[in-house]
Parts: C-alpha cells; sequence; structure tokens
C-alpha cells in the first residue's frame, strides 16, 4: 500500500510513531533537527509511492512501524495504512544537506519549539 498525498497529510498531521528500536538500529541512522516544528525530537523518515515523510519517535503515538517482509508498515488503530521503506537520512534530510546558521528565531510561531530551544548562532569559520 503505497503513500498517497491524503496518507501523507495524516502522517504529517500527526507528526509521530512508536517505531521497533531493531528497525532503527539495523536500517538507519536518525536525526534531531535543530529548526522546525520537530525541532529538538529525534526523528526517522519513510518513503513510499515517491513521498517522503519525517516522523518524530514516540511511545505514544498512535502510529505504530513494524518490519513488514523488505518493508516497513506503519499501523493506526490495529490497521495497516501504508507500507514502505525507512530512509537514511545524510545530516538533515535523505539526499540533502541543510545548515542551520542560528539555533535561535525572533519569532514564535505556535507550531514551532526552536525559540524555546536556546539554540547557539553559527560564527563563520565553524563553516571552513
Amino acid at each position: 500500500m503505497e503513500m498517497k498525498a491524503e496518507i501523507k497529510a495524516l502522517l504529517v498531521s500527526i507528526g509521530s510513531a512508536d517505531i521497533d528500536e531493531d528497525l532503527l538500529r539495523e536500517a538507519i541512522r536518525t536525526t534531531t533537527p535543530s529548526a522546525g516544528p520537530g525541532a529538538g525530537l529525534e526523528s526517522f523518515f519513510l518513503k513510499s509511492g515517491g513521498h517522503r515523510v519525517r516522523l518524530a519517535i514516540n511511545k505514544s503515538s498512535p502510529l505504530k512501524v513494524k518490519r513488514c517482509c523488505a518493508e516497513v508498515v506503519v499501523i493506526r488503530d490495529g490497521k495497516s495504512i501504508v507500507t514502505g521503506q525507512l530512509e537514511p537520512a545524510l545530516s538533515h534530510c535523505p539526499e540533502q544537506a541543510y545548515l542551520t546558521i542560528s539555533g535561535r528565531c525572533i519569532y514564535d510561531c505556535k507550531f514551532c519549539p526552536v525559540p524555546k530551544l536556546d539554540g547557539d548562532v553559527s560564527r563563520s569559520r565553524s563553516f571552513r
């Protein structure tokens, strides 16, 4: 069952999943974003049907990720909603690199934790 836009929207709206730790160790590398809505939360990537979604790791999530043959399946309320592959993240996202120049923000978007994280501002010499 490949991911369609509606399923991706559902996954993004929930934002997290309970995933078997063995799957994380075997297959992928998790990331901890320093900017955006998921800042500060350890997360992983799921790819299916040409779509990709980042989900935070959360034991209390209504979504469960389990192994299913060569793929993984996302389960909600006991029903499979999508199958796909876990993707390793280079630094920020699979097939992308992203540099956060400032871990601070002057805005207070209600969905974003960055202003509360008290991050550092990178200096130019740290990028050489």
